[in-house]
């Protein structure tokens, strides 16, 4: 498991930004009961602010987003060295090929459409970090 891991893991911090209250809940009740201690921000400026700050093993963020939307904030991201291999989930509620593309072009590790089961943005950032550990 990822976890039994812990000299290699950093932090099981997930910046989670999401404009859907109810969908911002869940998310954050599903990725504490998985291990991840969620810290929760309205905008994609304060999700880059705390990425900075606390180096966390994910961001999962609404492609759009009040200030800085889901778009900017992956590429803020890539673009910063300290923080380039942080793995980020984006949503989107549009079911456009179009979104899912940009965003993954962006930098984006992967995009995810809504409705969403909340299990699979928690499952989804698992194997990521299992992939970036090396031990996927």
């Amino acid at each position: 498991a990822v976890w039994a891991q812990k000299d290699k893991v950093a932090s099981r911090t997930v910046i989670l930004a999401e404009r859907d209250a109810t969908l911002l809940t869940a998310l954050e009740l599903r990725l504490t009961r998985a291990g991840f201690r969620a810290v929760t921000v309205p905008d994609g400026t304060q999700a880059l602010a705390r990425t900075r700050a606390l180096r966390p093993a994910g961001v999962v963020a609404n492609l759009r987003l009040p200030g800085k939307d889901g778009l900017s904030l992956v590429m803020d991201i890539r673009s910063d060295p300290t923080i380039s291999e942080t793995p980020v989930i984006l949503l989107t509620n549009r079911s456009s090929a179009a979104d899912v593309e940009r965003g993954l072009e962006m930098g984006a590790d992967a995009v995810l459409e809504k409705p969403i089961n909340v299990a699979d943005p928690t499952e989804r950032l698992r194997q990521i970090i299992q992939v970036r550990l090396g031990l996927g």
